[in-house]
């Protein structure tokens, strides 16, 4: 079982994606889609040759209790302080989402089962979200109205991975080969996911406070905001 990733499809304006979707390494993603994709070539080449019996998952934006990555953790702590949040994009770019716990559950429901095997398979709650439409659905699970600084990432002179949890483009797909395949229906919506992963963070005291970083001062101070937050 090969647990790769959506960040080795290339760029393209034709979505949602699908497993037949093009492929390679995009210098989007780095060095983290670069080894996620060369890994599956490796395992498609032993299979072509020996029939090594490979099954490649592509989860899309992974989220959950004990995300090690600053991204739910990035939109409470704002909201919960009445802080700006900027987004590039002007909002619009479009991602998906799998819960943590659902990944799991896919991933047990089909390792070992010779039906997979050769099988290349997206992993994701089947839905899509603008970026803006996230944090807005961080702020409804809150219950408060968010600042929202919408900003064209080029003008500011940053990268948008130096101030906001997600890279400047789209990245979503279709999740129906599983589905078809397995009946593998994920238990969370994506709201339902963020409530659940809200009450986590509060109970385990994750989201108290936050410094803003000096990105964000920079691009909010020049947009006119005043910045009283440490």
């Amino acid at each position: 079982m090969d647990i790769s990733s959506a960040s080795v499809y290339l760029a393209t304006n034709d979505y949602p994606l699908d497993e037949t979707s093009k492929t390679g390494i995009n210098p989007i993603w780095g060095d983290y889609g670069a080894n996620k994709y060369l890994c599956e070539q490796e395992l498609m080449k032993e299979y072509n040759q020996s029939k090594f019996p490979y099954t490649i998952v592509r989860p899309f934006y992974i989220y959950g209790p004990g995300n090690n990555l600053d991204r739910e953790t990035y939109i409470f702590k704002r909201l919960l302080n009445n802080s700006p949040i900027i987004i590039p994009g002007k909002g619009e770019n479009v991602i998906q989402f799998g819960h943590i716990d659902d990944l799991v559950e896919t991933l047990i429901r089909i390792s070992g089962n010779s039906e997979s095997f050769g099988q290349i398979y997206n992993v994701g709650d089947g839905s899509s979200i603008s970026l803006e439409g996230w944090v807005k659905m961080c702020a409804q699970i809150i219950g408060v109205e968010p600042t929202i600084v919408l900003v064209d990432a080029k003008e500011t002179g940053y990268l948008s991975r130096e101030w906001f949890p997600f890279r400047d483009v789209s990245l979503y797909g279709s999740t129906e080969k599983l589905l078809n395949d397995f009946s593998a229906n994920q238990k969370y919506s994506l709201f339902e996911g963020l409530k659940q992963t809200f009450t986590h963070l509060l109970k385990e005291e994750l989201i108290d406070s936050y410094t803003m970083s000096n990105v964000e001062k920079d691009i909010l101070e020049r947009r006119g905001y005043s910045i009283n937050v440490r």
